[in-house]
């Protein structure tokens, strides 16, 4: 009878140990999945806002690659908002100072020659790229999921 006591002891206390760390690992996975969703929706804010084309805004609405039904909270996403917006003007931004230096510098031929090139015009995907990847945007991404 003893044997069998410190048996279940045992194993009750080794199905509490898998308990534990299961839903240490599901909170974990279940951190790093917002934290993947977050950045995914940031650079879909971000392609839209700096686009703002509305075939854009179809594309991105009906693009399954993170879901729709706002499960990150509603301040999580009035912060992506945010950031996509500041990250809108500094492509603007950069747009602006990048035509102004080379229109200065080129005739009207050359500056058309070079925007057919694809070397004037907005930077979109390679801000919003930049930023997706950036240490910021992790940190604060983590800041919002990981307690």
């Amino acid at each position: 009878m003893k044997g069998l006591l410190i048996f279940l002891v045992i194993f009750s206390i080794s199905c509490n140990t898998i308990l534990k760390e299961n839903n240490q690992n599901k909170t974990l996975h279940d951190s790093e999945a917002s934290i993947k969703e977050f950045k995914i929706v940031f650079f879909c804010n971000c392609i839209s806002e700096s686009f703002n084309n509305s075939t854009v805004d179809y594309l991105i609405s009906t693009d399954g690659s993170y879901t729709h039904d706002f499960s990150l909270g509603l301040n999580n996403y009035k912060l992506l908002d945010s950031l996509a917006k500041s990250v809108a003007f500094q492509i603007e931004r950069d747009s602006v100072e990048w035509i102004n230096k080379i229109s200065k510098n080129s005739t009207p031929g050359e500056f058309e020659i070079l925007r057919m090139e694809g070397l004037v015009g907005k930077k979109t995907f390679k801000f919003c790229l930049d930023y997706y990847t950036s240490k910021e945007l992790d940190d604060i991404a983590k800041a919002q999921f990981i307690d």
